[in-house]
């Protein structure tokens, strides 16, 4: 691994930049984060998938819900068995009113990740946001039963 002054290595030098674009995307200063995870992506393209899924968050946090949807089906096609970028499409694509789209990918990537409680509860959302009741209940007490710690999981249920 190459080395930079000082004698960091370039990954360190990586994880510092994407956690920094992390902090401003909390901040809410989103251009300035794009602009940091564009540097990023051409610098390190080995790291796409995991910063594809910080730009998918980035996106999401400043509204533009198509760029969103858009990074994180960047982030799995460079990551495919990075979980987070396959819940962050799906949350895209329910913000944005895409439920149908949503739940075709959450069926796909359930199968990949069966323990995963998010995914439950997301497939949850987009159920009961069609409508379908009985079939979101399912996947709202797989999500609890997988994760009963977890707030989110009840709330699935709860909806």
């Amino acid at each position: 691994m190459a080395a930079l002054p000082g004698g960091r290595s370039l990954e360190d030098a990586y994880e510092r930049e994407l956690t920094w674009a992390f902090q401003l995307t909390e901040a809410g200063q989103h251009e300035r984060a794009i602009q940091i995870l564009t540097r990023l992506l051409a610098g390190y393209p080995d790291n796409a998938g995991l910063t594809y899924t910080v730009l998918a968050v980035t996106h999401s946090a400043a509204g533009r819900l198509e760029e969103s949807e858009a990074a994180a089906q960047r982030a799995i096609a460079a990551a495919p068995d990075y979980s987070e970028a396959h819940r962050l499409l799906a949350l895209a694509l329910i913000y944005q009113g895409k439920e149908l789209e949503a739940e075709r990918s959450l069926k796909t990537v359930l199968k990949q990740f069966p323990e995963d409680d998010s995914l439950f509860s997301l497939m949850a959302t987009a159920l009961t946001r069609m409508e379908r009741t009985e079939e979101a209940i399912l996947y709202a007490r797989e999500a609890v039963r997988l994760s009963p710690e977890k707030a989110d999981s009840h709330a699935a249920l709860a909806a």
